[in-house]
């Protein structure tokens, strides 16, 4: 059964501009991984199978500490309970809706997608998992590795498109701003400009976010 996950990601002004900015091309990576869902599963998979353990679960647990000892610039960490993951400048709030959860199965040398998941809440994961938004990784658009461990993060691959982000700092961004005198309705969104409102040099400072 597929489940609506609502997650959770905190970014630093330092290095990431506002909402405004950030989400002209969606929920960006820096430098993700090219290709379709199959390639990107493709890509993981050999990434799991190369880190240093003896078995699959020792893998998973290696390649999970990679991801998140540190940010990843083909890599979009997020959080999938709120506690202790609303402590940035930018607190967005992302939707997947229609997520199926997986538990990894296959072997060391060759992992694969295995079994649906027993659990649908953060509270329940006892393993690391894979978050897809279909029954299988061909149908799939989302892909994500889920974590067992703190705030059971989800780290993506892939750019996440506009629609999946729900809130910032408890203001909904926004394509459509309405003209005129600004009203308090007004003041509770972000109005994300297009990439044409940008100067030359915004296109170039941030150009690893922005999407043709």
């Amino acid at each position: 059964m597929p489940i609506d996950m609502k997650l959770h990601r905190g970014e630093k002004a330092e290095w990431w501009p506002d909402p405004e900015i950030r989400l002209i091309s969606g929920m960006t990576i820096r430098e993700p991984w090219r290709g379709g869902t199959s390639a990107l599963w493709t890509k993981l998979k050999e990434q799991v199978r190369q880190t240093h353990g003896q078995t699959l679960a020792k893998k998973l647990d290696a390649y999970s500490q990679y991801l998140i000892a540190e940010g990843r610039p083909f890599a979009l960490a997020t959080a999938w309970t709120e506690v202790g993951s609303f402590s940035s400048d930018y607190n967005y709030t992302i939707g997947i809706r229609h997520a199926y959860l997986f538990t990894w199965g296959g072997t060391a040398d060759a992992p694969e997608v295995g079994p649906a998941a027993v659990f649908t809440t953060a509270s329940g994961v006892d393993s690391h998992y894979i978050v897809l938004d279909a029954q299988d990784i061909m149908s799939a658009s989302v892909l994500g590795f889920g974590h067992n461990r703190g705030t059971k993060e989800v780290t993506f691959f892939h750019d996440l498109p506009f629609e999946c982000v729900l809130m910032c700092n408890g203001r909904v961004p926004t394509k459509s701003p309405k003209p005129g005198i600004e009203t308090p309705v007004v003041k509770k969104n972000w109005y994300v400009k297009k990439r044409a409102d940008l100067s030359m040099d915004d296109k170039i400072k941030y150009g690893k976010i922005l999407r043709n």
